[in-house]
This record gives structure tokens, sequence and C-alpha cells, in this order.
């Protein structure tokens, strides 16, 4: 793609470069000319440059040009290496529209252009063995994201999930994670290959959006207080979390099951969220009971969590107040959850 783009840019430089140079070339030949009564005009010679250039036989437009040589000596110059810059760049255009480069170039501005109208949205770095399963999580919630991946067989697997937004690219770079929109990014995940890579990624993303979240994957234990040292807010280590994973299956098997279902359910889509109540809001200041989430939008309330505590409040009773910044764990559908979430917004 790059090398097309190039190569289509130098053809058309090369080919406004000759017209230029060639209607340039009569001009300055004009000063010569053997009868001083005769001025040749810009116009006049890029006129004899353009139907030279392009060979539709109109003749020797210029004045007196008949009877100076070393203008027609110029005029076969232009006419054999104008005319082979011509096939080039004409062959150029053609292949950069037949091998559907620039129908990909107009599809890559116009997802740039999403991108840029995004806000709080996610970034997720690396679609590898981990993050791919972060773009499936995200695909079944639909939240708005961007995945910056430089693999291309990974690029192909994330386009037949149906994923759209994808910057190929270094996700350590500061440019790429600009083209991602990550300063108007709620969060990014870094699930790149290795800790190293993670680390770098997430002080250049701290670098760039102080306030964004980050969430950084690591592999050895060790790396996780480097991570939150080095701006992540959270660190999440695969090994650990599969080990987990194999503990529940052996001692709580039905509680394990009973989430793989809740999953893997394509038909309701039941995902644990977290709605956060916002000043002015229709939830703002009331309590649970006069809020009644379990009847509208029909979400029961697992916990609560106050603006400034550390610790989630199981169990809420019907007279805890919903203050601004509070946090709601609750349980249910897609379409319930963004209903609750409507009504914590202001």
């Amino acid at each position: 793609m790059l090398f097309r783009e190039t190569q289509l840019f130098k053809a058309i430089l090369l080919l406004v470069t000759t017209f230029v140079t060639s209607g340039l070339g009569y001009y300055v030949l004009g000063f010569f000319n053997p009868d001083p009564t005769v001025h040749w005009t810009l116009f006049e010679c890029f006129y004899m440059s353009t139907i030279t250039l392009t060979t539709v036989g109109f003749g020797e437009t210029l004045t007196s040009m008949e009877h100076f040589t070393a203008a027609r000596v110029y005029t076969m110059f232009v006419l054999v290496f104008g005319t082979g810059f011509l096939v080039y760049a004409a062959s150029a255009a053609t292949a950069f529209i037949v091998e559907g480069e620039l129908k990909h170039l107009l599809e890559k501005r116009r997802m740039q252009k999403k991108i840029e109208s995004l806000l709080g949205h996610y970034i997720i770095c690396g679609a590898g063995a981990t993050g791919i399963y972060v773009v499936r999580e995200l695909i079944d919630t639909g939240k708005e994201f961007v995945v910056v991946e430089k693999d291309p067989e990974r690029i192909e697997r994330l386009r037949q999930m149906g994923c759209s937004l994808i910057i190929e690219g270094d996700a350590t770079d500061d440019e790429t994670l600009l083209s991602a929109g990550i300063s108007a990014a709620a969060g990014l995940g870094a699930c790149l290959h290795d800790d190293k890579s993670n680390l770098y990624l997430t002080v250049t993303a701290r670098q760039i959006n102080p306030h964004i979240r980050i969430v950084a994957q690591n592999q050895e234990m060790g790396a996780r207080p480097k991570m939150i040292r080095a701006g992540a807010n959270s660190a999440v280590s695969p090994n650990r979390i599969g080990g987990l994973r194999l503990v529940s299956e052996l001692i709580r098997p039905s509680v394990t099951t009973f989430l793989d279902s809740m999953l893997r359910d394509t038909t309701k889509n039941i995902r644990f969220a977290e709605v956060v109540v916002e000043e002015d809001s229709e939830l703002a200041g009331k309590t649970l009971g006069e809020a009644q989430i379990e009847k509208n939008p029909g979400l029961p309330v697992l916990a609560l969590r106050a603006k400034d505590d550390a610790d989630f409040h199981f169990e809420p009773e019907s007279d805890d107040r919903l203050e601004t910044g509070v946090v709601i764990i609750v349980m249910g559908s897609r379409e319930r959850v963004e209903a609750l979430e409507k009504l914590a917004k202001a």
C-alpha cells in the first residue's frame, strides 16, 4: 500500500514537473526568437506545452516558430521524453486503481474520520492470544473501540470478526496512538506480546493522555508493580487468571459453568456492568428504593461503591442513596444496561 502510494505520488510529481518545465522552456526560448517583434506569453507557451505532451496534433501555435530551429528541436525533445513520462504516470495511476489501492486509501481516510469523531472509546493494542478475546467482548457489549495491530494476518482475522476500526502500525509509536484517538479515549488495553513492550506503551500512553484508564497485560508477576509505577491503573496476568480459572473448575464447577454460559449466550447477552451516577442526572440524590432500578430498566443491583470509597457495599438496601459519583454494579442484558446508563447521565 505505502509503496503504491509513493509510486503514484512520484508519477504525479513527475507529470506536473514535465508540464511546468516544458512550458517554461518555450517561454525562455521566446527571448531568443530571431524575430524581435514576436513575444510569446506564458499562456501561449503552456498551451503549446500541453498540446505537444498530449499529442493532439494542433500544429505549431507559437508565432513564427516555423522559422525558429531551436524551438523545433526543443519540441522534439519534449515529445520524446515528455510522452514517456505521461505513459509512466498513466500506468502508475491505472495500477493504483486496478489493484484496489485507491479504494483501500479512501476506506482508510473514512475510517480515520470515524475515529476522529469518537469520544470516550477504548483502544486495544495487540490482537494476539489475549487481545483477541478483549476485542470479542467489546464487540458483544457494543462498545466503541479501535484496535492497533501490525500483523497482517491478525488484521484480516479482526475484519472477519466484524471489527472495522483498525490502525495498522506500532502501538508504541506516538503517531499511531494519536491516529487511534488516544486524546479522546476513555481506556487503553495494552495486550502486546511482552512485558517490555507493554511497559513502554503504558509510559507513552500516559504521557499523551494523563486521564486515560490503562490496563496492561503482564507475563511475569514481577512486572505488575512496574506497570503500575509506569502509569497503568491496573495490570492483569493471563497466567494468574488461567490458574484461578483452573482451580475454579476444580472446586466450584457450577459457578464457572454459570459464568461461561452467561458469556457465551449470544441471544440475551447478559453481562455484569458498572454505571456511574452523574451530577444532575435522573438518579442523582435518589435512594435505591426511589430509583426502582430493579423495575426500570429491570436490573438487579448487586453492589454500590461511593465516589471516594475503595470498598464495595454488597447487598445494598433500599434507603442507600445514589449520590453523584456512586458506582452501581448490576447484571443484565446490554439493552437494559444502556437504558440505565441514560438514566445515570446528566
